[in-house]
């Protein structure tokens, strides 16, 4: 699943049809290497907001559920993504909601735009 270079990755979300601007984020390899053991359970690290289950890969497919906590209120979403190449594509669908986005490697990258 991962990309053996590092990419700055700009994504579009769409939500009900309707386009959000995304902006340009830097995912270096540590980054999707550190989501990937996430999403598999396999990290010590906690995200403090959400939980990540059933997750299951095939090819360049990942699927996977995702509760969130908001506020006092939990929300589970079912998260779908595939790779291609140099672009992603994935949807999360909650609450009658469908959220889109893809994005699509743009350059190399030496600096992370996340905080760990």
């Amino acid at each position: 699943m991962a990309d053996d270079d590092d990419a700055d990755e700009p994504t579009t979300l769409t939500a009900d049809g309707e386009a959000h601007p995304g902006s340009a984020k830097c995912y270096t390899r540590s980054d999707i290497a550190e989501m990937e053991r996430l999403l598999q359970g396999k990290t010590t690290r906690v995200d403090g907001i959400c939980r990540y289950a059933d997750f299951r890969q095939s090819g360049d497919s990942i699927n996977y559920t995702m509760t969130c906590r908001l506020g006092d209120d939990e929300q589970t979403s079912a998260v779908s993504a595939t790779y291609n190449g140099n672009s992603a594509t994935g949807t999360i669908r909650a609450a009658g909601v469908t959220v889109t986005a893809s994005s699509r490697r743009i350059g190399s990258c030496t600096e992370s735009s996340f905080t760990r």
